[in-house]
């Protein structure tokens, strides 16, 4: 386990083969990001999904999320932003080779983890798309759900 202001990077033995049958389900909802400050043509969301195995992870880690699915398309930039609305996510990623998460300059590479989306970050990706499950979390702040993760795996 990892942790610092930006990221809490954990170990957890999610159901990879599921959440990769559940975004196929959902592929066909995907489109482009929108929020009430831009959109992002090279970027896009599921959202307003839901399926047994989110509420299971939500039970889990006592959160109240909303499950989405994400991609990012190859050789982009998802420039530095701070989420809109969403105080923090647990991100999981789908695809492999995935190009690493960047805090103002300071990168960190994960499978799975806990993310302070009210600091700036941003990705530049490689050559493969990036997929990611995330499960966005509005009304609990980064450490109080760092805490419950924690308590999870102890």
């Amino acid at each position: 386990m990892y942790k610092d202001e930006n990221i809490l990077i954990f170990d957890y033995q999610f159901d990879i083969a599921k959440l990769k049958e559940e975004f196929k389900n959902f592929q066909n909802k995907l489109e482009t990001y929108e929020d009430p400050r831009y959109n992002v043509p090279n970027f896009k969301v599921a959202r307003g999904i839901t399926f047994p195995y989110a509420d299971e992870l939500c039970n889990l880690f006592n959160i109240t999320a909303r499950p989405r699915f994400y991609t990012v398309d190859p050789n982009s930039e998802l420039g530095q932003h701070i989420d809109h609305e969403t105080m923090c996510s647990i991100n999981i990623l789908l695809s492999d080779n995935s190009a690493p998460i960047n805090f103002e300059g300071k990168e960190y590479t994960y499978k799975q983890c806990l993310l302070n989306t009210q600091k700036m970050h941003g990705v530049i990706n490689g050559s493969n798309e990036r997929v990611l499950f995330k499960l966005s979390i509005f009304d609990e702040d980064f450490e109080t759900v760092a805490k419950k993760i924690e308590h999870v795996l102890a």
